[in-house]
């Protein structure tokens, strides 16, 4: 798998979740117990809410050696790399073929989305206001952070408070899983709980806006890991679906390694005046010919 490849899936990412137009499938199975559906239910649905947000991480610092496997373009591909995440600051995805140097790195801050070609010197950089439907949603930033940091999350709002909590839906699937859901918009998420652990076990968005238009994305978490008090999980895959163009579907597989706080890095990432401003179009157009 060559570099070009590596850099047309990361460009796919880019366009798709920063400046995008995916979310997911995802079964609705029923939603069978409402948070207002009755005071007794009411407080349940309440006590179950506050004890999923319950298990975020306190860490300010993510950061972890990563192994990549990327699906996307018709490509496929396994590499090393890094993540690093600061809360609020940036989500940050490196890449390093062989560990032996950076040949690119996606990242994401709240102005919007980075995408850095270290070997042909080219960047992308766009922001989320940029897409209609991501605006008229409330989806930023804060979104995509609170589902790679494996959280709850309501569009637009930073941090939820537990006067936000009452606009989820929480459905008892069994007695090892339950169902929590969200209605914003055209928006639809969903994520799936463990009973016992209270972890989130999947995060899904789907956009929906007539059949054709339908887009998703989903989280999936595992191996879940001790950091600090609390638990986090050691692999999150990704995909991400569009029936408007299903050439741009995507799968992206990370897996962290040995889990630390460390601080000791730059937040922002600054282009060098060398590197030309590109549209992620140019590089797909480039990369496939």
């Amino acid at each position: 798998m060559s570099f070009k490849s590596i850099i047309t899936i990361l460009s796919v990412a880019a366009l798709m979740v920063g400046c995008g137009s995916s979310k997911s499938l995802v079964k609705n199975n029923g939603i069978g117990t409402s948070s207002t559906a009755d005071d007794s239910k009411s407080q349940s649905a309440l006590q179950y809410l506050r004890a999923v947000t319950d298990n975020n991480v306190y860490a300010k610092n993510i950061v972890a050696p990563i192994n990549l496997e990327m699906g996307g373009m018709g490509k496929e591909v396994s590499i090393g790399g890094k993540l690093q995440m600061r809360r609020d600051e940036v989500i940050r995805i490196t890449v390093t073929p062989f560990g032996l140097m950076e040949a690119g790195r996606l990242e994401f801050t709240p102005e919007g989305v980075l995408l850095v070609d270290r070997i042909n010197k080219q960047y992308i950089r766009g922001s989320y206001s940029e897409v209609a439907f991501l605006k008229a949603n409330g989806i930023d930033f804060y979104t995509l952070q609170a589902m790679f940091w494996n959280e709850l999350f309501s569009p637009g709002v930073k941090q939820l408070a537990d006067s936000d909590l009452k606009d989820f839906t929480v459905d008892a699937n069994s007695a090892t899983e339950s169902t929590i859901t969200l209605k914003k918009g055209d928006l639809l998420f969903t994520w799936i709980t463990d009973v016992l652990n209270k972890n989130i076990t999947s995060a899904n968005v789907v956009y929906r806006k007539g059949s054709s238009q339908e887009a998703a994305i989903v989280f999936t978490y595992s191996d879940f890991k001790s950091v600090g008090s609390k638990m986090f999980p050691g692999k999150e895959v990704l995909s991400f679906t569009s029936k408007a163009n299903a050439k741009n579907n995507l799968s992206l597989s990370i897996e962290l390694n040995r889990i630390t706080h460390d601080s000791n890095w730059d937040a922002k990432t600054e282009v060098s005046s060398k590197y030309t401003k590109v549209s992620a179009e140019q590089i797909f157009g480039r990369l496939m010919n």
